[in-house]
């Protein structure tokens, strides 16, 4: 009965080590996901979004202008769409990781609160500690 019971904690033991093993690479995957959109998002909104935001206003400015046709101001707005659809794209993948990485970790992170600050700034980065 002893050694029966030597061995199931043991086993217990190792099935323990073994899911928070398996519980810190999850979150270590999240933590990767978290920060590449963050850096998305904010690259997004810092370097290509004023640029669509420009080209659209220069499309519609050369459409009164009468220098451009229809056809070029859908497709300067098509673009910045598009581009904006990114952005909340990358945005719903960093609030997603890091809602996953609350979830495993078990404690909360504060993420900040301008959008183009979607990725590290702001974060309590002591939490990021307890997952390596």
């Amino acid at each position: 009965a002893v050694r029966e019971a030597e061995y199931r904690l043991a086993r217990s033991r190792e099935e323990s080590r073994a899911a928070g093993a398996e519980l810190k690479a999850r979150a270590a995957e999240a933590l990767e996901r978290c920060a590449g959109a963050g850096a998305e998002a904010r690259s997004i909104e810092n370097e290509v979004l004023p640029v669509a935001e420009a080209a659209f206003a220069a499309a519609q400015e050369a459409y009164r202008k009468g220098k451009a046709g229809q056809i070029e101001v859908l497709d300067a707005h098509r673009r910045l769409a598009e581009t904006r659809l990114r952005r909340i794209d990358a945005l719903e993948e960093y609030h997603r990781s890091l809602a996953q990485i609350e979830l495993l970790t078990g404690r909360r992170i504060i993420a900040p609160t301008g959008a183009a600050d979607a990725g590290t700034q702001g974060e309590d980065h002591e939490r990021e500690a307890d997952i390596e």
